[in-house]
C-alpha cells in the first residue's frame, strides 16, 4: 500500500530539457455565452499534448427549478436531467442538440427526481414522489409514456439523489429507498428491460447512494462511513469497506475492479486476485474528499477533488493511476470570500482520458465551477457557471460532459438554474506515434512498422479489417481538428 504524499507528481517533474511549445484552446461557457480560449504552453517530452477543446455546446435555463441530477445516456445520445425544487420533472435532451427540451415528463410536487442512465443502452430511469407514493419510471428516447413503472410500499422514501442506478449495459437498474419507520433501508433489484422486481436487500440502518458495475451483478452502497458490496443476483454482501466519516458517495468502477471511497480521507481497493486489497490510503489536514470522486470504466484512473474544510476556499484535485498508485496531474484552487467551495461531483470517461470535476465555486470566482482535465492533469475545458452546480456526467467517449446548476451559489437563497453542454474534439488520430499535436515522418514511419498488425496505434480509420493497412495512409494526413 502506498501514500500518494510520498509519491512523485509527474508532470511537473519531467526534464524540460527538450519540451517544446504547443497550443491549446479550451471551451468557456459564461454568462456572456460561450467563446474559445487559446493559450501556449510547454508539453513535456513523452506527455501526450491534449486535442484542443471546442467550444461547441448548450445551455438551457429555467426560473424555478434546479437540474439536480441528470445522465448522459451515449447510445441514444440523450441527456436525461431531473428537475427539482420547483415545477418537478423529468427533461430529456439532445446531446448534440440546441438546449430545447425533445420532451418533459411531470413528476409529483416535492419529488426528488432522480435521474441515472444506461450508457450503453437506450434506457434511463427517475425515481418519482414523495414519502408513501415513491414509483420508478424507466424511458426510452422514443418513450411518450413510461416503458415501466414501480411503485414502492408506503412505507419507502427515496434514500437520497443518488439513490437510482442503471447498469451500462442497460440490463438491470437498483434503487435504494428508506423506510423511516423501522430505521432500514432497502434495495430493490429490477430487470432494465421488463421492470420485474428481481431481489431485495435490507440493512438495519440508513443508506444514501448507490453504484453499479457494468452488467449491474454488482451494486456499491454507500452505508455511513462503509462501503458495502451487494452480489445482486445472490444479494449477499460479499465485500465490506470502512470510510472515514459519513456524507460520502462511493464508487466502483466499470469492469468491478477497483473501489474508492471518501470521507476525511481516501481510500481504494483493487481487486488482486478473488480479494479486494487496499492500495491507497490518503488524506491531510483539514481536507473532505467524499463527493467528488470518479473512477475509468477500465478502473485504470481514479479522481479524487477534495475542499479544506477549514475555511471552504480551497480545493485539490488528484488524479491517479490505480495500477502504479502513481499521481499522474494535481490542480490546486484558492478563492476569497463568505461562501463555501464544496465539492459536488467528479465523473470520468471510460478510458480515463477525460475527467469532470465541480464545486460550488467562490465569492470572487476564483476559478471555474466545473474543471475538465486531461489524464495529465491539463485543463482541457470548463463551464464557469452562474451559480453552484449540483449535477455532472461526463459520456463515455469523453467528448461531451453536462452539468446542471443552481442560477445562484448554492450558499444563497434562491430558484431557477441551468444545464449546460459543452463538446470536446476527438483526439487526433492520425498523430499516433509521437502525440505531438501534427501529423510528420515520426507518425508516417510507426504507421509503417506497424504494417499489418492487429490493434496497434496507428489502425484508426475503422474500416472492418482490423489492421494497418494502405487505407490509413488515405484521408487528411497532415491535419488534425481545429
Amino acid at each position: 500500500m502506498r501514500n500518494i504524499a510520498l509519491i512523485a507528481t509527474v508532470t511537473a517533474c519531467v526534464a524540460a530539457a527538450h519540451a517544446e511549445t504547443v497550443s491549446r484552446s479550451r471551451a468557456v461557457v459564461a454568462t456572456a455565452g460561450s467563446h474559445v480560449e487559446t493559450r501556449h504552453q510547454v508539453a513535456e517530452p513523452g506527455i501526450r499534448p491534449s486535442s484542443p477543446a471546442a467550444g461547441s455546446g448548450w445551455t438551457y435555463s429555467h426560473g424555478s427549478s434546479i437540474p439536480q441530477t441528470l445522465a448522459i445516456g451515449s447510445t441514444a445520445r440523450r441527456v436525461w436531467v431531473g428537475q427539482y425544487l420547483n415545477v418537478e420533472r423529468l427533461q430529456e435532451f439532445d446531446l448534440n442538440g440546441n438546449g430545447t427540451p425533445l420532451d418533459e415528463f411531470p413528476a409529483v410536487d416535492g419529488s426528488p427526481t432522480v435521474v441515472h442512465a444506461a450508457d450503453a443502452a437506450d434506457l434511463a430511469v427517475v425515481l418519482d414522489g414523495v414519502p408513501g407514493s415513491v414509483v420508478l419510471k424507466a424511458y426510452t428516447s422514443a418513450s411518450a409514456v413510461p416503458e415501466w413503472e414501480y411503485s414502492f410500499a408506503p412505507n419507502f422514501g427515496a434514500a437520497g439523489f443518488r439513490s437510482a442506478r442503471v447498469s451500462r449495459d442497460g440490463s438491470r437498474v437498483c434503487v435504494l429507498v428508506n423506510d423511516q419507520a423501522a430505521t432500514s433501508t432497502d434495495l430493490h433489484i429490477f430487470d432494465g428491460a421488463s421492470g420485474a422486481l428481481l431481489n431485495n436487500w435490507t440493512y438495519p440502518a440508513f443508506a444514501t447512494g448507490i453504484d453499479l458495475n457494468d452488467d449491474g451483478s454488482l451494486c456499491l452502497v454507500t452505508q455511513s462511513t462503509n462501503g458495502r458490496l451487494i452480489d445482486t443476483a445472490t444479494v449477499t454482501e460479499i465485500f465490506t469497506a470502512p470510510g472515514s466519516g459519513g456524507g460520502a458517495w462511493h464508487r466502483i468502477s466499470g469492469n468491478s475492479e477497483v473501489l474508492a471511497l471518501g470521507g476525511f480521507s481516501f481510500h481504494v481497493y483493487k481487486k488482486i486476485g478473488p480479494v479486494y486489497t487496499q492500495v491507497i490510503n490518503f488524506s491531510t489536514p483539514t481536507s473532505w474528499f467524499g463527493n467528488g470522486i470518479g473512477i475509468s470504466r477500465d478502473g485504470s484512473t481514479v479522481v479524487v477533488m477534495s475542499h479544506d474544510y477549514s475555511n471552504y476556499l480551497e480545493t485539490v484535485t488528484r488524479i491517479i493511476d490505480v495500477d502504479t498508485q502513481t499521481l499522474l496531474g494535481q490542480h490546486d484552487t484558492a478563492g476569497a470570500g463568505s461562501l463555501q467551495d464544496a465539492i459536488s461531483g467528479a465523473e470520468v470517461s471510460d478510458d480515463g482520458s477525460v475527467i469532470a470535476v465541480s464545486s460550488w465555486g467562490t465569492q470572487n470566482n476564483a476559478h471555474p465551477e466545473v474543471m475538465i482535465f486531461d489524464r495529465n492533469g491539463a485543463m482541457i475545458g470548463s463551464i464557469d457557471t452562474v451559480g453552484s452546480p449540483f449535477s455532472l456526467d461526463v459520456s463515455g467517449d469523453g467528448l461531451s460532459v453536462s452539468s446542471g446548476s443552481k442560477s445562484v451559489h448554492a450558499n444563497i437563497n434562491g430558484s431557477g438554474g441551468t444545464v449546460t453542454t459543452v463538446h470536446l474534439p476527438p483526439p487526433c488520430p492520425w498523430d499516433c506515434a509521437d502525440g505531438n499535436g501534427e501529423v510528420g515522418i515520426v507518425d508516417f514511419l510507426a504507421l509503417l512498422g506497424e504494417w499489418g498488425q492487429i490493434g496497434t496505434a496507428c489502425d484508426f480509420n475503422n474500416d472492418g479489417v482490423g489492421i494497418v493497412d494502405f487505407l490509413e495512409l488515405l484521408g487528411n494526413w497532415g491535419e488534425c481538428p481545429p
